[in-house]
């Protein structure tokens, strides 16, 4: 066997035997779809758009807890601004999801990806969600932290993510804070492909 074929071989093991924790860090994100692939959308008068909020723990793999906020979250004015309806994976969840919500599970959510909500936004005004609209998971008001607590009720700090909304640029999301670009596409990664894995 040539030197050459070993030395692919090798570097195709290594590859394989990574682990996805020791490449991907922990976060949660807010995405258009519930595969937490697509992190930007445009969202039009009468028309329903659903957001994501997804959970990626490769490293602490289990979670039975989430507590966050979401900045510049739009709320729910009602008619004839727009309405927006919740529905969480747990019964048991409390707070605003724009100063600090909090969400528990009875039995243990398993990852990488786990879904922690479901929001249906239905736009009546066009000003209330305008053009390069911005939202982002951020620390609570109240427990000034983005936490996942694990399986055995251990908090852990986990990074927040974006999403965005109308852009003039669609390259104007590829911020640093768009978990998906700015984590996994910086590393030379195909999010696709961690995504297939599962």
């Amino acid at each position: 066997m040539s030197t050459r074929i070993v030395i692919l071989i090798s570097a195709v093991l290594l590859m394989v035997s990574t682990p996805l924790s020791a490449t991907y860090p922990d976060f949660i994100g807010i995405f258009a779809d519930e595969d937490a692939i697509v992190n930007d959308g445009d969202i039009i008068p009468y028309a329903y758009f659903n957001l994501y909020i997804v959970a990626f723990i490769p490293n602490i793999a289990q979670m039975t807890g989430a507590r966050f906020k979401i900045e510049n979250w739009p709320g729910d004015p009602g008619y004839p601004v727009g309405v927006t309806t919740l529905y969480p994976t747990s019964d048991q969840w409390s707070g605003d999801l724009s100063t600090d919500f909090e969400i528990t599970w009875p039995e243990i959510q398993f990852g990488p990806f786990v879904t922690i909500l479901r929001a249906e936004l239905l736009m009546f005004d066009p000003e209330w969600i305008g053009e390069d609209y911005m939202i982002a998971i951020r620390a609570g008001d109240v427990c000034h932290c983005i936490r996942i607590v694990d399986g055995e009720s251990t908090s852990h700090g986990v990074r927040g993510c974006g999403f965005c909304f109308n852009l003039s640029y669609p390259e104007d999301c590829y911020l640093d804070w768009t978990c998906v670009r700015g984590e996994v596409e910086s590393r030379g990664e195909s999010w696709g492909l961690v995504k297939s894995l599962y």
